[in-house]
Parts: structure tokens; C-alpha cells; sequence
């Protein structure tokens, strides 16, 4: 899943919308299998949000950096069905 576009207004910035917004995509990717990836220009503070939001670079070029999102993937023959107790 490619991210193209995800502006909030000045104006509304830091009131948790953009966070709140990309939690949910990042979710839905995860419950879909899918990565997330978007382009950030150099420079910008959107690329502190992202990062804090679990993206990671995985490219750039000379204007961008390049981000992606790799859902987890769960352990498979590990857990409660196993035989394994929890302490």
C-alpha cells in the first residue's frame, strides 16, 4: 500500500488527527499482510512523525527519503497451544 498524500491543515496540526489517522492505516496494513510505503522531501518534520510512528527508511534520493512499514509477522508453533506456560 502506497501512501501518496496525507496533509493535515496547519492549522490542526498537533492535536493527534494525523497520528490517530496513520495508526489506523498502519493497523489495517497489518491485519491485511500489507507494507506501507510513502516518500518524505529532505528536510521535513513529517519524517520525526513517521519514524515515531514505526516507519523506517529504506531508500533515498537526492530530494527524498523513502519509507516503509513491514507488519509483523506473528511466530508460528510458538505460544499456548504449544505446551509453553506463561510465567
Amino acid at each position: 500500500m502506497n501512501l501518496c498524500q496525507f496533509f493535515i491543515a496547519p492549522e490542526c496540526q498537533g492535536r493527534g488527527i494525523g497520528g490517530a489517522v496513520l495508526k489506523q492505516l498502519l493497523a489495517e496494513s497489518a491485519k491485511r499482510g500489507q507494507a506501507v510505503t510513502l516518500s518524505v522531501m529532505k528536510g521535513s518534520r513529517a519524517l520525526a512523525f513517521y519514524r515515531r510512528h514505526g516507519l523506517r527508511v529504506s531508500d533515498e534520493d537526492r530530494y527524498k527519503f523513502h519509507l516503509r512499514f513491514e507488519p509483523k509477522r506473528p511466530l508460528l508453533g510458538i505460544g499456548p497451544s504449544m505446551g509453553m506456560r506463561r510465567g
